[in-house]
Order: structure tokens, then sequence, then C-alpha cells
């Protein structure tokens, strides 16, 4: 059976301990050890403390600086995408070659134009100011020696800078007839590009700057000017429009086109030796686009607010990928309609994965007297008009913050305060907050006091007439449960979902606080293989939408952690041994 090669190496327990001590306020941090988690929030943030409140800076697109162990450096200009994105998944898009056993080592360097430096083959022994320092000196020497090796352009060049002394109203016209040409050569190719504010690269952008004799290595980068003619100048518009739908649906693309006209900074791209390598590798992120927008499913199959899961969001159960908001979505409605009992599906509401990043998201307020919390409510005030939640025992809310997926549980909202179960033990129930940290590195205060707020604003606008009702911590009390814990730092969706199935499957039976320890409520295989049960739910799935399909419909196969519901090196191991007594029973029989 094929399978896609494993890259990421895990981290050890104690390696991601001090790994996650190492992680507060910073954009770049370790997933695993040949790969790295870059937090977009984060790099602007970082971007804009580095710069003493300045927000001149693009905050839509970063570069990254990346050095080979050959000596080769690439400059790369990504968009930002909404979330995060991985320091692997830009590399592949490059072409930049590497395996599991090849050492990646990333930094963050937030004072400048260049915000991420990544080390290919090797580990970084200077700081990252002294990589982006030596790039940068290596460029400008790269520059100087172009154009000393180009008498007509060095003219041309102090030709220009000698125009500079010339009559103000020259010199408007001359910035007129140039900003005209710009703008003819971006409406050729289809987008609006930037003017180069550092001196120009050779006329043919498509070609690597001419390695000076001196130097061991070069800066393989160009700067995109309005002269610049890629491979899409010559497309239809039918193309443009569809390769501009194909961009928008990806979660991020390499940047050709960064409109953004409150920074004059140049785009750097990759440089590549042939037109045909380049379109080749457009081509294929073409088809990668198309392949990941196929449509599996919908889920549920009928009715109103179906799920359509597509090829893309197949792939993220992936081992060592993170799962998205679709799988988040689409796994805790299949819980409910098939896991939990029916009694418990009336009492209780699962929120999309969505609602907390509205809640939180901030908007331009309509009205300006309101509270920070009757704001936050006024964005999500439509999402419960048909249901009360109040009539609810629990409210489920999974939401994601800084790229890590948790869980928060409000229990019994409609209660004023402890009620006894029923039994002999004594156990009780209680309105509660309820949050399920799998990595429980930091406090999740401000996640419970923002569900309180929410629960106060929505409990007015459910009783207008009636007496207002405000959630403190005295009668909703908020309280992480001990939970197991994730070993690595991207199973934390696949945790996500365990813990809502077992608090329905294994409910917990007292809610005295502080909660029965749950550190041992599933064990790690239990979990693990998550990721292969989902993938063979959503093919059986397939399957029943398509009863009288005479051809079936086959996912690819993809890496798992697990093969049939064991760990792929335990059963490596098995068959090892069960091969290993094949052989000695032969060699019995052939001595007898």
């Amino acid at each position: 059976m094929e399978r896609i090669l494993k890259r990421r190496l895990p981290l050890s327990p104690l390696e991601l301990q001090h790994k996650c001590e190492q992680l507060v306020d910073k954009a770049v941090r370790p997933i695993s050890r040949n790969d790295y988690l870059i937090l977009s929030r984060q790099l602007v943030i970082n971007r804009l403390a580095s710069g003493g409140g300045d927000w001149s800076f693009d905050r839509r697109s970063a570069k990254m600086l990346v050095v080979l162990e050959c000596g080769q450096q690439h400059i790369i200009t990504f968009t930002l995408p909404s979330s995060h994105c991985t320091v692997q998944d830009l590399l592949r898009q490059v072409d930049i070659q590497f395996d599991e056993s090849t050492t990646i080592d990333a930094a963050e360097h937030a004072g400048g134009s260049i915000r991420v430096v990544v080390s290919v083959g090797f580990r970084m022994k200077v700081s990252a100011q002294e990589m982006v320092a030596h790039a940068e000196e290596m460029y400008r020497e790269m520059q100087q020696a172009a154009a000393d090796a180009n008498p007509a352009k060095k003219r041309k060049r102090e030709h220009n800078g000698s125009s500079a002394e010339a009559p103000r109203r020259g010199k408007k016209h001359k910035k007129r007839r140039s900003s005209g040409k710009e703008a003819q050569g971006a409406e050729r190719n289809g987008k609006k590009l930037k003017k180069s504010s550092q001196p120009a690269a050779p006329n043919n952008p498509q070609v690597s700057e001419p390695k000076p004799k001196a130097q061991s290595s070069i800066l393989a980068t160009t700067t995109t000017t309005a002269s610049w003619s890629a491979a899409g100048a010559d497309r239809t518009p039918e193309e443009r429009a569809e390769r501009s739908r194909l961009r928008r649906n990806r979660r991020w693309i390499l940047s050709r086109d960064c409109d953004d006209d409150d920074n004059d900074e140049p785009v750097v791209l990759l440089s590549s030796s042939e037109e045909d390598d380049e379109q080749q590798a457009e081509e294929q992120q073409q088809q990668s686009a198309a392949d990941e927008n196929v449509h599996l499913l919908m889920y549920p199959p009928t009715g109103t607010g179906g799920l359509s899961i597509s090829m893309k969001d197949y792939m993220c159960l992936s081992s060592g990928s993170y799962l998205n908001d679709i799988i988040i979505d689409f796994y805790l409605r299949w819980l409910k309609d098939h896991v939990i009992s029916e009694a418990q599906r009336e009492r209780t509401h699962i929120f999309s994965s969505f609602f907390h990043k509205r809640l939180t998201t901030l908007t331009r307020p309509i009205n300006l007297k309101q509270t920070a919390a009757q704001k936050r409510h006024e964005r999500v005030k439509k999402w419960t008009r048909t249901v009360d939640i109040f009539d609810k025992d629990f409210i489920i809310v999974p939401f994601n913050e800084q790229a890590h997926w948790l869980l928060a549980i409000i229990c019994f909202p409609s209660l004023q305060g402890p009620v006894a179960m029923g039994g002999d033990d004594g156990a009780i129930k209680q309105p509660v907050i309820l949050i399920f940290d799998s990595l429980a590195v930091t406090s999740r205060h401000r996640a419970i006091a923002i569900l309180r707020d929410y629960l106060t604003c929505e409990y007015r606008a459910k009783n207008p007439d009636g007496q207002a009702h405000v959630f403190n911590k005295d009668n909703m009390p908020g309280h992480r449960v001990e939970v197991p814990q994730q070993e690595n730092l991207t199973d934390c969706g696949l945790y996500l979902l365990q813990y809502v199935e077992h608090f329905f499957t294994q409910p917990i039976r007292d809610y005295r606080l502080p909660i029965a320890e749950l550190s041992n409520w599933f064990d790690l295989l239990t979990v693990t293989k998550k990721r292969e049960d989902i993938a063979n739910l959503i093919q059986r799935l397939m399957d029943e939408g398509n009863p009288q399909q005479q051809q079936r419909k086959v996912l690819p196969v993809i890496e798992f952690p697990t093969l049939n519901g064991q760990l792929v090196e335990e059963q490596e191991q098995e068959e090892d041994e069960e091969e290993e007594r094949g052989h000695q029973g032969e060699e019995k029989r052939r001595k007898t």
C-alpha cells in the first residue's frame, strides 16, 4: 500500500514541555523537530510591537528568507492566511526538496521587512537578524555586480539620477508617463503589481541574477516591476477568472500580486531559469487546488444547513495534520445524530466552531453606547433565534485559540444552584462552565468570562420583560477538567472530538467541584485511531449516498498513525514477529 512520505519527526514529551514554555508571544512555533507553525495574527502583532505602533507595514503578506545548506538563499513572499500555515507547506509550494530526516530550523525576525528566517539542512547558529543582514548585503552586492556588467543600464541609471534635478514640472510629467505604463502593464497581466523602491532587477525576471566571481553563493531572488511578464500574460479572460477563483479558494498561496497600495516595498519572488518550469509549476498548483475542491459528500444529505465536505477537508485527516473546522463540525453533527441518545439530543445544543470566532471577532459596532459584552452578543444574537439555550442541559462550544482547538461545555444554565441528582451517592448537578484542554499550558479565564457575558446578554434577549440575571463566578463557576493530554502539537482537534464523544458515552456522574479526575478517561489508541475512523465514516457515507452508482468512488490513500485500529508501529512489529515464527516453523519442518 502506497503512503505519503512521513516528513515530521515527533517531539518527545520532555521536548514538548520545554517548547510549550517558550511559546509565549511567538509567531513561529515548533510543532515537530523539523516543522514550524506560523501564526498570522501573532506575526502582525509582533511586527507592530517592534515598530513602535507603526501600522504602515503590509499586514496581508510576509517575507520569508530560506537558506539552504549549499549556501543558496531564497526570499519568498506569501499571503498570510486567516489563521496559520506551516513552514513545510511553504517549502513544498516552492519545490524545495526535503524529507523526514532533513533538519529544518525557523525563527521570527519581527523588526524588518523579512519576517521569518528558515534554514534547510542545518541548525541556525546565529540570530535571525544576522542572517537577514547577511542576505541583504549579498543582494546589494549582486545588484551592483549585475549593474556593472551592463554598462547600458548603468548609464540609464545615472541619467535617471541626474534627471531628478530637473524642474518640478518635468518631474511630474515624467511620473505621469511612468504611471501610465505601469497601469498598462498591470492591466495586460490582469493584476496589480507594486512599484519597486529598490534598484531594478534584470530585464528578464525569470532568469536568476548573474553570480559574481568572488561570491560563493547567490541570493536567488528577483524584484517585480511594472514590466514583469509572467507566463499568465497571454491567458484568456476565462483562464484568468478561473485562476483567480482557484486562488481565492486556497487557504494561502504564494504572493505574486500583493496589491496593498499602502506599502511600496517590492514583492520578491523565487526566480526560475526557464519559463517552462514556471508554467509547469503553475499548472501543478492549479491542479492541486482543483483536486482539493472536489466535492465528496453533503452532511446531512437532506434538509437545510448541510456541510459540504471536500477533498481538502479529507486530506487534513492525514497523520501530522490539523483538523479543520469542517471536519470538527461534521463529526459533532454525526455524534449528535447517531451516538447521543434521543433524550439527551433534545437537551443538548451544539454550536458551530465558527460561533466563538464570530463572538470574539472585532467588528464596527452599530451602537457605540453598548458595552463590550453587548457588542459581542450583537454579532451572534441571530444564531439562537430558533432555539432557547436555557431549555438545554448542555451547550457544546468548540473553539480555536492561537491554532489550538479547545472545548467548552456549559452545563445546566437554567439552574439557580446545586441540585441533587437523586441517587444515594450524594451526587449533584449545578451550573458550571467546563473547559476541556488537551494542551493545558495557559489559563482559560478569559474564555470563561466571555461565555458568562454571553449568557447574561442572551438571557436578557430571551426574557426582555423578566428580571435580569447576571452570570458570575458564584452562580456560574468555571472549571478546567483534568483530561487526557495530547503528546504532540497537531492532535488537539482529535482530542476535542473524543472529549465530546466520551462526555455522552461515559458521562460525568457528579458535578461537584472539583470534578473527579478524568485523566484516564480514554487511552492513547482510542483518540489516535480517530483519524482513520473519520476517514472510514466519510467513505461509508459516500457509499450510502450513491447506492445505485455503478462505479464506487474510492478515497485516495493517505497516511494514518493507525492501520485497522492498531498503531502502525505495533502492527509492523506483530507482522515481523509472525513472519519470524513462520520462518522458524519452516526451518523445523525442513530439519525433520
